[in-house]
């Protein structure tokens, strides 16, 4: 399959025209040092990203993607954890999977998001084999449209072949809770030595590591989304440098809408018993705007160049 390439001739990477920094460092006849020119470079990269990320429709993808996942929470839910749940040695994964989701990614109303789900996918697992099919099939749309909004992103028109797609698609619907599952296993697991408890209780690397779980592990499931999803390829430091900023962003989204919600409790007063709904969506939108961004700064990151950007500046912010 062709791809589409307008970076620099010979480079896989789409969009890649970015300079050395020695190339950038001369700009309208004058030289900077080094941190003028690193103050300036970053300026203009976050306009540049701002900009693309604004004439997009960021937000509106952002909207769409988070209505698409509260249609398909449930299907999808159903197919991963009744895939892990029939598979040998993994039967005991969904508690642990939920458990680590709720603590880490659902501020403040995980618990009940979870019981409302378990419900829902224990009636949707009842379902006849045709009902079956359709739930899998609203799971696969879901990362479908997920699929095409980072492949807007990054200009690609080619989509991946059907076979191709459902595969991958498949890998991240059974594999990513598997994994995530594998991982808290074996954390604990090393938690249980006695040679870990020992340097733990010394150094304190027990405490440090729980404290920094969660963050290295949104890290690589951000670096994951940005680097497999999208229909071309993306240079592993670009995504991973964007999944660091969109961790980043994540965290303090997440302990701003708790204290908001045990600050400000409007919707329970409103909603009552179904105030997990519209928390619910709202945290689903606000997630989304950070993946979307974190996307757009990945692809900033080889598209961004700072000769072309300057020339489309009224203004030259550099003195001599």
């Amino acid at each position: 399959m062709k791809r589409r390439s307008s970076g620099r001739k010979g480079s896989p990477y789409p969009c890649s025209a970015s300079c050395s920094t020695a190339d950038m460092i001369p700009m309208h006849g004058r030289y900077l040092n080094l941190t003028h020119y690193y103050l300036v470079a970053g300026y203009y990269f976050s306009r540049f990203a701002a900009r693309r990320f604004y004439r997009q429709r960021g937000f509106q993808i952002a909207a769409a993607l988070a209505y698409t996942t509260l249609l398909s929470v449930v299907p999808f839910a159903t197919v991963t954890f009744g895939v892990i749940g029939r598979l040998p040695y993994f039967s005991g994964l969904q508690d642990t999977v939920q458990g680590f989701i709720t603590r880490n990614f659902m501020p403040a109303f995980g618990d009940a998001v979870w019981t409302h789900l378990n419900v829902f996918s224990d009636r949707a697992a009842a379902l006849t084999l045709p009902g079956i099919a359709v739930l899998v099939l609203i799971a696969l749309l879901l990362m479908a449209t997920i699929e095409n909004a980072f492949n807007i992103i990054w200009h690609i028109r080619n989509h991946r072949p059907a076979v191709a797609r459902f595969v991958v698609y498949w890998t991240i619907l059974t594999l990513g809770p598997l994994l995530a599952g594998t991982g808290v296993l074996a954390a604990s697991y090393l938690f249980s030595l006695e040679l870990f408890n020992q340097l733990g209780g010394v150094y304190g690397l027990r405490e440090r590591f729980i404290s920094w779980l969660p963050f290295i592990t949104t890290v690589f499931v951000f670096a994951l989304i940005y680097h497999v999803i999208p229909n071309c390829p993306v240079r592993r430091r670009h995504a991973f440098t964007g999944a660091l900023l969109a961790a980043l962003l994540f965290e303090g989204a997440k302990a701003g809408f708790r204290v908001y919600l045990q600050s400000v409790p409007t919707y329970q007063v409103i909603y009552g018993a179904i105030a997990v709904v519209p928390v619910f969506l709202i945290w689903v939108y606000i997630s989304w705007v950070i993946v979307i961004l974190g996307a757009h700064f990945t692809f900033c990151l080889s598209a961004f160049n700072m000769k072309a950007e300057c020339r489309l500046s009224r203004r030259v912010l550099i003195k001599p």
